[in-house]
């Protein structure tokens, strides 16, 4: 297909703008007179979105739009955060790959942003409603009901202080860190209460 040079598109727009309303009926009624263009067009829209995103050249595209569009961030701005984060979430420091890229954080009183964060702690801070009180009472609760987070984070940070002192090891506490640091643990507890649960049968010489 023939591409649309810029004047033509200048032309289209304004078009659009002068008939805009007219438009929008003339859709609404031709959806609702046939219903079975409706189902087809949904599914060619399905099948075009599917064989787009396998194209390269299409994701980087979209994806300059929806920075410029939702975050008013240009290629060039966002290349910039990644670079002053290390390409690493700004809270858990989770490397960005090509398969798990990081998401622009913004309020969504302000609309500011204000970095970049892996997907689990964007989430997190929307499930908070970006609240320091909320954030601050679950950092409460974990203190005042369970020994384990405090106890491990002395560890970690003993690690990582000596690992800063040696060149040997991270030097950074990351969302790997923690993650393996609580199967450890994790894995230590279930074996010692298992060993607590054990029936002892014998003499007392092989006991000992």
């Amino acid at each position: 297909m023939k591409r649309k040079t810029e004047y033509q598109k200048l032309q289209m727009k304004a078009w659009y703008q002068k008939n805009k309303q007219k438009k929008i009926e003339y859709q609404k009624k031709y959806r609702e007179d046939n219903p079975d263009y409706v189902i087809k067009d949904r599914e060619r829209s399905k099948q075009y979105q599917t064989e787009a995103r396998k194209d390269p050249v299409f994701r980087d595209s979209k994806r300059v739009y929806d920075l410029k569009h939702k975050y008013n961030l240009s290629k060039k701005q966002y290349t910039q955060l990644l670079k002053d984060q290390n390409y690493m979430c700004a809270i858990c420091f989770e490397p960005e790959t090509p398969k798990k890229r990081l998401h622009v954080d913004h309020s969504h009183i302000t609309n500011d942003v204000r970095g970049l964060l892996c997907h689990m702690c964007n989430k997190v801070l929307g499930m908070v409603l970006d609240s320091p009180i909320l954030l601050g009472r679950m950092l409460g609760y974990l203190a005042s009901t369970d020994f384990y987070p405090k106890k491990t984070t002395k560890q970690l940070k003993v690690l990582t202080n000596y690992a800063k002192k040696t060149g040997k090891g991270k030097k950074i506490i990351d969302r790997e860190m923690i993650k393996t640091q609580n199967e450890f643990v994790a894995m230590i507890t279930k074996d010692v209460l298992k060993n607590q649960k054990k029936d002892y049968k014998g003499t007392l010489e092989e006991f000992m």
